[in-house]
C-alpha cells in the first residue's frame, strides 16, 4: 500500500512538472509558450471641439499604458492557458525568415488610439500560427476605455483583453488542425470533479478523489501515445478540496466546474463512480463530456468498468476513457455544432 502511494505521488509530481504534453501545436507542447510582442504604439485622433489633451483621465492613462499593457497581456495568457508564457520583443508584426533558437507561436502588436472625449481604444493585432513553418492567421481584439474611467476600470478592461486573446488562441488552435486530424478532437480538456453517486460509501468517495487528482496525467500520456493534439488539465489539490469535497452531490452544473472561470478549455469533462451489483470490489465510471464548457450539453460516454476500486489500474482507465471519447466525439461534435 505504501509503495502504491509513493508511486502515485511520483506520477502526480511528474504531471505537475511536465504541465502539458504532446502534439505539434505550440499550445500543446511542454515548456513555456514563447510569444513575440512589438512596442506599444500611441496614435492621437483629436477632435476640433475637444482636443484629447483636455481629457485628464485619458492623458494620464496614455502615459502608463506602454508599461502596463504588456504585463496585463502576459498575465492574461498565463492565467487563461494555465502555463508559463514568455514575451520576446520583436520589431514588426511578422515572423522572422531567418531560423531562430526559439520559434514564436504568435506575435502581438498592441496600440493605443486616443479619441478625445470618447476615451481610449486599445487594439492588439495578432499574427498566429499553429506550428513552425505553418500557415499564419491574423486577427485582432480591442477594448474601449471611457474618458471617465479610473484605474480600477482599466485593470478590469486590460485583464479581460488578455483572457480574450488567450481564448481566441485556444479556439484557433483547435479549429485549424492538419487534414489528417480533422476527425479527431484537438485542444485542452478541463477535467473536473469525479463524484461518488453514493455519498455514504467511503470506498467510492476515495476512488472519486483519486481519479479527480491523478487521471489528468494518465489521460495526457494516453493522448500522447495516440499522437493526439489533446491535453488534459485537472484541478489542483486546493480546488479539488474546495470544489469537489463541498459538492458531493453527483450533479452537473454549478457544483461541478471543470476549471476556474479564468482557465480556458476546449472541452469539459466530469464523471461519477458507482458500485457494481454483486461485485463489492468493482466500480463503474461514467464520464460526461461537453464542448467548450457548455454545461447544459454534457453527454455521457460509454461506461468504464474498474475491476479493483481500491487499487485501480489508472493507465487502463485512462486508455478506456480516451478510446470512448475519440470514438464518440465526431457524433457528439456534430450534434453540439448543430445546436449552437
Amino acid at each position: 500500500m505504501a509503495c502504491s502511494a509513493i508511486t502515485r505521488f511520483c506520477y502526480l509530481c511528474m504531471f505537475l512538472f511536465l504541465g502539458v504534453s504532446n502534439g505539434n501545436a505550440y499550445f500543446l507542447v511542454p515548456g513555456p509558450l514563447h510569444i513575440g510582442i512589438t512596442g506599444v504604439t500611441i496614435r492621437e485622433e483629436a477632435t476640433k471641439s475637444v482636443p484629447w489633451q483636455t481629457v485628464n483621465h485619458s492623458e494620464a492613462m496614455v502615459n502608463v499604458l506602454p508599461k502596463l499593457l504588456p504585463d496585463y497581456l502576459l498575465r492574461g495568457f498565463e492565467k487563461g492557458l494555465d502555463r508559463r508564457v514568455i514575451f520576446m520583443v520583436v520589431q514588426d508584426l511578422a515572423f522572422p525568415s531567418d531560423p531562430v533558437k526559439q520559434p514564436l507561436a504568435a506575435i502581438l502588436s498592441p496600440s493605443v488610439v486616443v479619441i478625445g472625449p470618447l476615451g481610449i481604444t486599445i487594439n492588439v493585432d495578432v499574427l498566429w500560427r499553429r506550428e513552425a513553418g505553418g500557415v499564419s492567421f491574423r486577427f485582432s481584439e480591442f477594448v474601449l476605455i471611457s474618458p471617465t474611467a479610473d484605474y480600477g476600470d482599466l485593470d478590469v478592461k486590460l485583464s479581460e483583453l488578455g483572457l480574450r486573446l488567450a481564448k481566441r488562441f485556444t479556439q484557433h488552435n483547435a479549429e485549424n488542425v492538419p487534414p489528417e486530424k480533422r476527425n479527431l478532437p484537438s485542444g485542452i480538456v478541463g477535467l473536473g470533479c469525479i463524484f461518488s453517486l453514493d455519498t455514504t460509501d467511503t470506498r467510492l468517495r476515495q476512488l472519486g478523489r483519486l481519479l479527480t487528482i491523478e487521471l489528468p496525467f494518465f489521460l495526457t500520456q494516453a493522448s500522447k501515445s495516440r499522437n493526439l493534439d489533446l491535453v488534459i488539465r485537472g484541478l489542483d489539490l486546493k480546488e479539488s478540496v474546495t470544489t469537489c469535497e463541498a459538492n458531493f452531490s453527483g450533479s452537473y452544473g454549478e457544483a461541478s466546474p471543470a476549471a476556474p472561470d479564468d482557465r480556458i478549455v476546449n472541452f469539459s469533462w466530469g464523471g461519477t463512480v458507482s458500485s457494481v451489483p454483486f461485485d463489492p470490489s468493482a466500480a463503474r465510471l461514467i464520464m460526461r463530456a461537453s464542448e467548450r464548457t457548455a454545461w447544459q450539453n454534457y453527454r455521457p460516454l460509454k461506461t468504464v468498468r474498474i475491476e479493483d476500486s481500491t487499487s485501480p489500474d489508472l493507465r487502463k482507465i485512462a486508455d478506456d476513457i480516451l478510446t470512448n471519447f475519440v470514438t464518440e466525439w465526431p457524433t457528439t461534435n456534430s450534434t453540439t455544432a448543430t445546436g449552437r
